[in-house]
């Protein structure tokens, strides 16, 4: 390379540097104006950007569906949009102790079981969660639908779904927080033994052969909860639940059985209790 040259590229190269360096300049100038704008700027103020009282918020839980209002947009052909629904299941829920903690285990709905007491008559379809459960979406088990009690997440694998013959089954290692000690010891002591789910059902998902009867074809679950105080019950581990018209017409019958002694009197009220026939005295 010949001197001439040398010096074209050495006067190119400072004219590069040259613009870069006023680039540089002109960028901290517009970065220091901004500075001073922004210093100049009020504090945000939450309801100054969005009015708390525009929004319906629930904090902390689950936004949920009550059943009249899914017969009520039943009955003007209109499904769930927003918000989602929740089944309660009671049954005796399982503690293992393993080597890396405790892992809860049971069923969080039952196929073709029907609910009680909904204002109408549900069962789910088996296999209604498997579309659900071949997703990606990150299920949270939590306590009591409180979204601030996370127990464990699909994601992280610490929640296990999976459908088999007879429902929804759950299995999760629980955390050695003072939530996951306190809800072992809970389902241990038998104070706790009802799982809940939260869930959405898409266009077509569901069918109402009668008006008061849904059948649930297809599910996706939004989150899987241990509730202290489930709202409806259904499925094994649950007392029968009579009605007030079966329990009065049996008190109608024993008031009709005549010269009943007290040991007559006494095997009869234990019939009624225990969901007997009662018959009359030979």
């Amino acid at each position: 390379m010949d001197a001439t040259n040398l010096v074209e590229l050495q006067d190119k190269a400072n004219s590069l540097k040259d613009d870069a360096l006023e680039t540089i300049s002109k960028l901290a100038e517009t970065v220091y104006a901004l500075c001073e704008i922004v210093d100049t700027l009020n504090e945000p103020v939450v309801e100054d950007v969005v009015p708390v009282d525009s929004v319906d918020v629930q904090v902390d839980s689950v936004r949920f569906v009550e059943p009249s209002q899914v017969v009520e947009l039943h009955e003007r052909g209109e499904r769930v949009t927003s918000g989602i629904e929740s089944r309660q299941y009671v049954q005796d829920l399982e503690i293992r102790e393993e080597g890396d903690g405790m892992t809860l285990r049971g069923y969080a709905a039952v196929f073709n079981s029907p609910s009680q007491p909904l204002p109408f008559i549900e069962r789910i379809e088996p296999g209604a969660f498997r579309a659900s459960l071949q997703s990606r979406n990150d299920v949270k088990l939590l306590w009591n639908h409180d979204t601030g009690t996370v127990l464990g997440s699909t994601r992280s694998g610490t929640l296990r779904l999976s459908e088999d013959n007879h429902g929804l089954l759950i299995e999760a290692n629980l955390p050695d927080t003072n939530a996951g000690r306190d809800l072992a010891t809970l389902i241990k002591r038998g104070d706790v033994n009802a799982f809940s789910f939260g869930f959405r059902i898409p266009a077509n998902g569901d069918e109402w052969p009668t008006p008061n009867e849904r059948i649930l074809k297809r599910v996706n679950i939004h989150e899987v909860s241990v509730v202290a105080f489930p709202a409806y019950t259904a499925t094994e581990g649950t007392a029968s639940v009579r009605s007030v018209t079966e329990l009065a017409d049996k008190i109608h019958r024993l008031a009709e059985i005549r010269g009943v002694s007290a040991e007559e009197l006494t095997d009869a009220l234990l019939a009624l209790e225990s969901g007997d026939e009662l018959t009359e005295r030979q």
